[in-house]
């Protein structure tokens, strides 16, 4: 279907939300509670997994202003916000965002209901919150970043699966029941794991996890001589509560995930952590994630361990490969924290990271850079498993 993005107007025109409601029916409240606020033939919905608009309230000069707030505190300041405007034949429409608990961060990103192109962020016009839209006549969708469900997740999942004649495994339930599920492929061998989806709104994170893991299954000499040496275990959602409840932050007790490792007091965590003891441990762990730039959050150069020299030798080539478009890097580690990155390699003692998209990195530059970070890790981990298969040399295995 082809479709026109919504034409965007200055708000300095001072326009009305919508047309005066017919003199027989009672006005509209001001402020109405979420999920859904109705105001004549404007309707904002939020009734749909990934959800979130707290409260409504028609403000003086006409505009709406959309109020959301976070699942539980203390939270980090992740503003999720995302429902659906309908409004036919109503003209242009001024919408203000607001929060409770936090403050602005991202900007709208709006597409039809239904569409999966990559929207483009909204112009911010008034005090970085305020915008106003034409909606024309299909519903549209609001959201703070690029939309991107659990449903959405396991389809990727379960098509991977197909292609490489492999079979998705529920590795544990959340809180809510939803599964959480794992895709291993070579998993008799040592080998890579993925994780993703521990903070709802960092959908970026979510497209550079899949961008990497594509690189790596690729159909080209790198990748089947990387798959003939290591396996890999993808697990692109595990926090699915968080996503289908539209959280900032947090799954279904309130809880950050990626504080919650060597505690596992979440049955999201236990079920990684109890996964991974049944098969191959692995020998490196990449964490997707998103926050306000492009930076690798690694452990400290020359770290304890296995590999200590990784991290440097990673953004080196990152470097002379991209430029200044490489994504920064920090080194860090704080055991008993409660991170993936620190827990992963404190217990299996191997280099572990967390890839942060920025949160306004575009689409075709995080895949351009999740695939070039495939392509060096790839690189690397042949080169670091040569040695080892030169004083216990082993047939590769297909």
């Amino acid at each position: 279907m082809i479709w026109s993005r919504p034409r965007l107007l200055l708000s300095a025109l001072a326009l009305t939300a919508c047309a005066v409601q017919p003199p027989q029916q009672p006005p509209a409240p001001a402020r109405q509670a979420g999920p859904v606020c109705v105001y004549g033939p404007l309707t904002l919905d939020a009734r749909f997994p990934g959800g979130r608009l707290t409260a409504c309230e028609r403000l003086d000069d006409g505009a709406i202003q959309v109020t959301s707030a976070p699942e539980s505190e203390p939270i980090n300041p992740s503003p999720w916000y995302a429902f659906d405007l309908t409004c036919e034949d109503c003209g242009p429409v001024t919408l203000e965002l607001a929060y409770e608990g936090g403050e602005h961060r991202y900007p709208p990103m709006i597409a039809p209901v239904g569409s999966s192109d990559w929207p483009s962020p909204v112009g911010i016009t008034v005090d970085e919150t305020r915008f106003t839209l034409d909606p024309g006549e299909a519903p549209l969708r609001i959201s703070a970043q690029p939309f991107y469900t659990v449903d959405q997740h396991h389809q990727w999942l379960g098509e991977v699966a197909a292609r490489t004649g492999r079979t998705v495994t529920e590795i544990g339930l959340s809180l809510d029941g939803s599964p959480i599920l794992a895709l291993g492929i070579g998993d008799d061998r040592p080998g890579l794991l993925l994780l993703g989806g521990q903070h709802p709104p960092e959908t970026r994170g979510a497209y550079a996890f899949e961008a990497f893991a594509e690189r790596l299954l690729a159909d080209d000499a790198l990748a089947r001589a990387w798959r003939g040496a290591y396996g890999l275990t993808l697990i692109p959602a595990l926090n699915p509560d968080g996503l289908d409840r539209g959280h900032w932050r947090h799954n279904a007790a309130g809880v950050d995930l990626n504080r919650d490792w060597g505690v596992f007091a979440q049955p999201e965590t236990r079920a990684v952590r109890d996964y991974l003891a049944e098969g191959q441990a692995p020998v490196m762990m990449i964490d997707f994630h998103g926050t306000r730039r492009d930076v690798l959050y690694t452990l400290p150069d020359a770290a304890t361990g296995a590999w200590p020299d990784f991290a440097p030798q990673l953004h080196g080539a990152l470097i002379d490969r991209l430029g200044q478009a490489a994504p920064d890097r920090a080194g860090s580690h704080r055991s008993g924290s409660g991170v993936s990155k620190g827990w992963f390699h404190d217990t299996y003692l191997i280099p572990t990271l967390t890839y942060e998209v920025g949160d306004a990195t575009a689409l075709e530059d995080l895949q351009a850079t999740a695939a070039a970070s495939a392509e060096i890790v790839m690189a690397l981990m042949l080169q670091h498993a040569q040695p080892q298969a030169a004083a216990d040399p082993q047939p590769s295995r297909p």
